[in-house]
């Protein structure tokens, strides 16, 4: 019995310059591929031959000898989509695998850069704390610290690119966020971790 798999495997790129394709080449049934889907490759190689090299399974099958049949179009098949590689592993006693095209897989999304590193010096909570409350106006009901937490700008700072006073400050710079709370009364207050200067505030209602 045929075993088949089919893989998502990031593939690098595949040569195909050079290698020849028999006039009215079908690829077998066990590829899955419609009736008359058009070859752009096939052929008795290895994948590592070809440049199709598998960094995400298994590459010693890279190594073992395979019927590959590479379609000339975009196809979709289950959850593959694009131009698809079709490889039966001559040693493996029939076994398929069905790939996308290197070419047609999707861009690897980029990694966000690591966090800024927490300065070596810089205030306290509780410095920052008592900054905030010297910084708060008079109120009916004694102001109350609800939050105090530190991180980099982006992190501590609500909708930093449309507040005016944020806006510019170096993404890796980190920043004390101050909750207050008076009544119904809320109060954001924004500190500079190093050197204790207040960056701004924002009020709000709370509910």
């Amino acid at each position: 019995m045929i075993g088949t798999r089919v893989s998502f495997a990031l593939l690098v790129a595949v040569t195909t310059s050079g290698c020849g394709l028999l006039s009215g080449t079908a690829a077998p049934e066990a590829c899955g591929f419609p009736d008359g889907t058009v070859l752009d490759f096939a052929g008795r190689s290895t994948t590592s031959a070809l440049g199709i090299v598998e960094v995400a399974d298994d590459p010693i099958l890279s190594l073992e000898p395979a019927d590959i049949y590479i379609t000339r179009d975009q196809l979709t098949q289950g959850d593959l989509q694009g131009r698809l590689v079709c490889a039966i592993y001559v040693t493996q006693s029939g076994f398929v695998e069905v790939t996308v095209h290197p070419d047609d897989l999707p861009p690897v999304a980029e990694e966000p850069p690591p966090p800024a590193p927490r300065p070596a010096d810089g205030m306290s909570r509780q410095e920052a704390m008592e900054v905030a409350l010297d910084e708060a106006p008079e109120a009916d009901e004694a102001w109350v610290v609800a939050v105090a937490e530190a991180g980099p700008a982006p992190d501590m700072i609500f909708d930093i690119d449309s507040t005016d006073w944020a806006r510019d400050l170096p993404r890796e710079q980190w920043v004390w966020r101050v909750f207050l709370i008076s009544g119904d009364q809320g109060r954001d207050v924004f500190i500079d971790y190093e050197n204790g200067n207040v960056l701004g505030v924002t009020s709000s209602i709370v509910n």
